[in-house]
């Protein structure tokens, strides 16, 4: 009898211990928006086997562009792209969140690859539009990361 109600206090706090992991991971998550998930414009969906989801937005033409919103907690975050392009004259895209706007490139051609990060300071929960437009012809984007800086 003690020998069991000691392996049910063991497995009680066993599994407070990991809902309390489980529960942190879930919180220091990155957010991971698919490209083709957002209003997209001049920006037709493709199937892609190296892509996430299996499906990447082609920005091919002037005025390509992908809309959407997201809402952050207070925090320091780095937003990136996992994206491609075909070489150097063929590669890039503007990324803006909320007033933040930069131009950026994947790491390497024509892999799928993290592109230069945004920097974001949030001090209030507040929602953010997110908008991706055209750069160069030739891109292809897979997902947009929000990652929360520990």
């Amino acid at each position: 009898m003690k020998t069991q109600n000691a392996l049910k206090n063991l497995m009680i706090i066993v599994a407070a211990v990991v809902i309390g992991i489980c529960s942190n991971l879930v919180k220091a998550a990155d957010i991971v928006v698919e490209v083709e998930s957002l209003e997209l414009s001049n920006a037709p969906v493709q199937d892609h086997n190296e892509a996430s989801g299996g499906k990447v937005v082609a920005f091919d033409v002037q005025g390509a562009e992908a809309k959407g919103e997201v809402e952050l907690e207070p925090g320091q975050y780095n937003v990136y792209l996992i994206m491609s392009g075909k070489d150097d004259s063929h590669d890039a895209v503007y990324i803006a969140v909320g007033d933040t706007k930069k131009r950026v490139y994947p790491s390497a051609h024509p892999d799928f690859t993290k592109t230069e990060s945004i920097f974001l300071d949030i001090s209030e929960k507040t929602k953010y539009q997110i908008s991706l437009t055209f750069g160069e012809p030739g891109v292809l984007l897979d997902k947009i990361v929000i990652h929360l800086i520990p």
